[in-house]
């Protein structure tokens, strides 16, 4: 039994566990290690279980005073370090309690006895059992450390000469949990000249600032270490004062996450394609995205993070009116839960930025508005999820929502049968009331409302989906959009016939046994969201998914989610016993027409390859007329990679149903057609020439003047070149006629199709 001070353990002697043992042999290496002691296994395990000797109470309580002392906080953080934990068959990341702010004796027994027993939590003994570990009592050595308060820090990975570097410039606990990204990512390197470190920021180039100058003391600190080891190493850092602490340390070849399933998420996860996202933030970049697209018509400010307030008041004040109210929010990376008023003034608007801005946060202003209803939209490949609540919707929602699902061919109603208490807040302050159940005729309102803003984002957002959008809806009924996400889905319907176990906050996971289904029902404060870790570190390692309360969307669910958790909403629980009261459920099969290319898939198909699909006609003009799609969401067949190969499909078609001529026609780049989606599905029509004879070039002229090309090849080609509309139509034989219409020429819906009406009409 034992209890020593980190720097005085030998290195013949390490027993500490895998995270203290690598600390303790990173000090015998030169590294700086924050002052701290180790309990090892069999004085934590009579500890957690109250049997110690009085004399290692003694000891501990003198180690502790003595490194409280010594500590600029006051304050120790206690770690765990099981003989299991970072091995290479289960990793056990993240699982075990940690606990901060550690300042008194009978502080760190409590969180020492927590520790010890969150590994005897279910779940943790499920994990032991799939990894067919059989863990000792006495597996769970403990770190107390000195909790320092560093100015910035990193986790760094280290090979040979180059040093790869992510910095948090907030909290490095957000960073390395994934809640944040790194504000900077730089490449250290050392060149032929051992005099020489170049450096290469890969991203975030334009916050180094101060950090560039801890360049040097991050390389030759970590370059110490690696030539004494030989292997690639991986090291979570901070900097206080010019002073490097090493805080953890992994000496293996592979960088490992803190946790694995943190790993799997931030190795998916992808910016998205906005605009200014670097200056912005995302909040902040899709601003500017949704004001520029029409769907945010308030007076809008949007500064990035580098302005100095004294910029931000003086276009303030030219932009508002001093009585106007207006809303304050903060931008960074893709953080959830930054502060926000709704100010009654303008003056009250600039009192608090110039209070709450952080150095690294962009600045949104604008106009308030009365929110009646909050939305959020997941758009998804190949469906789509519309989820509604009364009032403001925010991390202390409790109020389960109204949903709209858009599956291939069916739209189903999940209507909210009662009464639900729901948040309002704006400038003049923050209630609750009561709000009736919303009537089916406004479900169909949205759903027809909600179309096009679904077919703008897999438009746009087409290499990034899923995508998640928040908006809401003023009182005069107007939407203006807020935020967007990188999304991520969630699992199918699964039916359970039993009640599933409620669970509120951490503690009600002690009773689970890690492998049954839970439903989630948490809520937070604001700005609390990075506390789910806690939870989701206790949950991913569930073989089943986990289902949630107050919607897929909401702040807990979208924060799980992007962790790796596999959720699915409550509300798809609609026919089990616990829930068959709170929804009625309409479904309507019938043609959604936001997915066309899902649904033109499920027709009769004639040829299909690589690129393209050719199908006979759903509603055909006349015999075997086809419809060809391109499998690329773009707006045109001259916009498409494919497009080459068409000439050789062509040439199939005609053997395949015993038809030797055809006309190829296409209305290219249009905004609307039968389905209203042509912009996000390039499609062609194939009809007989027998069916035209010798009309088809007159009856399509609508305006312009078509110039014929000797192949299909030319006439996309020089349709690439041009971005308006244009009309396609032609076969291998006649050549294909290229027609640009005036802009000034009104191009009537359904025009393909017309003419084939019109034609048909005259047989």
């Amino acid at each position: 039994m034992e209890i020593q001070w980190l720097h005085e353990v030998s290195l013949e002697n390490l027993k500490f566990g895998i995270k203290a043992d690598n600390l303790i042999a990173t000090i015998g290496r030169g590294g700086n290690v924050p002052l701290g002691f180790v309990l090892s296994g069999d004085v934590v395990e009579k500890l957690a279980n109250k049997t110690p000797d009085e004399k290692y109470i003694d000891i501990l309580n003198s180690l502790f005073q003595e490194l409280l002392d010594s500590s600029c906080t006051g304050k120790v953080i206690v770690r765990s370090s099981s003989i299991y934990e970072g091995a290479q068959q289960a990793r056990f990341s993240g699982l075990f309690v940690s606990s901060l702010n550690v300042s008194s004796l009978k502080s760190l027994l409590d969180a020492i006895s927590e520790t010890y027993h969150s590994a005897k939590s279910p779940s943790l003994v499920s994990y032991f059992k799939k990894n067919n570990i059989h863990p000792l009592p006495e597996h769970m050595g403990i770190i107390v450390q000195e909790q320092i308060d560093y100015d910035v820090g990193g986790v760094a990975h280290i090979s040979q000469n180059v040093v790869r570097c992510e910095f948090a410039s907030n909290n490095l606990e957000e960073m390395i949990s994934g809640v944040v990204a790194p504000s900077i990512v730089a490449v250290l390197a050392r060149g032929n000249n051992e005099e020489c470190l170049s450096y290469k920021i890969e991203n975030g180039a334009e916050g180094v600032g101060k950090i560039h100058e801890h360049f040097p003391l991050i390389f030759n600190s970590f370059q110490r270490l690696l030539s004494s080891t030989g292997d690639a190493i991986t090291i979570e850092f901070c900097i206080k004062k010019n002073e490097l602490f090493i805080l953890q340390v992994n000496y293996s070849s592979a960088p490992e996450e803190k946790s694995e399933f943190i790993q799997r998420d931030k190795q998916e996860r992808k910016w998205l394609p906005l605009e200014n996202i670097g200056e912005l933030g995302l909040k902040g970049a899709a601003m500017h995205f949704f004001a520029r697209e029409g769907m945010f018509n308030k007076s809008l400010l949007l500064f990035p993070h580098n302005t100095e307030y004294g910029e931000i008041y003086k276009v303030a004040r030219k932009t508002f009116t001093p009585d106007i109210p207006l809303t304050v929010r903060f931008s960074y990376a893709q953080c959830l839960g930054l502060p926000r008023s709704f100010s009654p003034t303008l003056s009250d608007a600039l009192v608090y930025t110039k209070d709450n801005k952080a150095s690294k946060w962009s600045v949104i202003m604008h106009a308030s508005m009365k929110v009646s209803s909050s939305f959020e939209l997941l758009v998804e490949e190949g469906s789509a999820t519309l989820e509604h609540v009364p009032g403001m919707w925010e991390s202390d929602n409790k109020a389960s929502p109204d949903v709209i699902r858009f599956l291939k061919k069916e739209v189903v109603y999940y209507r909210y049968k009662s009464e639900r208490l729901c948040k309002f807040s704006d400038h003049s302050g923050s209630y609750t009331k009561n709000i009736r159940r919303v009537p089916t005729d406004v479900f169909k309102r949205w759903e027809k409302r909600i179309v096009p803003v679904i077919n703008l984002i897999r438009n746009k957002f087409a290499d990034s989906l899923p995508v998640n959008i928040h908006f809401v809806e003023e009182e005069k009924g107007g939407w203006q959009f807020l935020n967007l996400r990188k999304g991520s889905g969630f699992e199918k319907q699964e039916h359970i016939a039993q009640d599933i176990p409620i669970i509120s906050c951490v503690k009600d996971l002690d009773k689970w046994d890690g492998e049954s289904p839970i439903r989630l029902r948490l809520t937070m404060m604001r700005g609390r969201e990075a506390s789910l870790i806690n939870i989701a570190n206790k949950i991913s390692i569930s073989p089943n998914p986990v289902y949630v309360d107050f919607g897929v969307l909401s702040h807990p669910a979208m924060v799980l989610r992007e962790y790796g958790v596999r959720v699915v909403p409550s509300y798809l629980l609609h026919e089990t016993n616990s829930n068959v009261s709170e929804y009625d459920v309409i479904s309507s099969q019938k043609d959604v027409g936001y997915a066309p290319q899902l649904r033109i898939e499920t027709e009769t198909q004639v040829v299909k390859s690589n690129d393209y699909y050719v199908v006979r006609d759903v509603e055909p003009i006349c015999p075997n007329h086809l419809l060809l799609l391109s499998k690329h969401r773009v707006p045109s067949l001259a916009d498409d990679p494919g497009a080459k190969k068409l000439p050789e499909l062509l040439k199939g078609i005609s053997s395949l149903i015993n038809v030797r001529e055809w006309f190829l026609l296409e209305r290219g780049r249009a905004s609307f057609c039968t389905s209203g989606f042509t912009c996000n599905h390039a499609h062609a029509h194939f009809v007989p020439k027998t069916f035209f004879k010798d009309d088809l070039l007159l009856m399509l002229v609508s305006g312009g003047d078509p110039v014929r090309y000797p192949d299909l090849s030319s006439a996309l080609h020089e349709a690439s070149l041009r971005q308006d509309e244009y009309l396609l139509f032609g076969s291998e034989e006649d050549g294909y006629f290229l027609e640009i219409p005036s802009p000034r020429v009104s191009r009537k819906r359904r025009l393909i199709r017309n003419i084939l009406e019109e034609r048909r009409k005259c047989l």
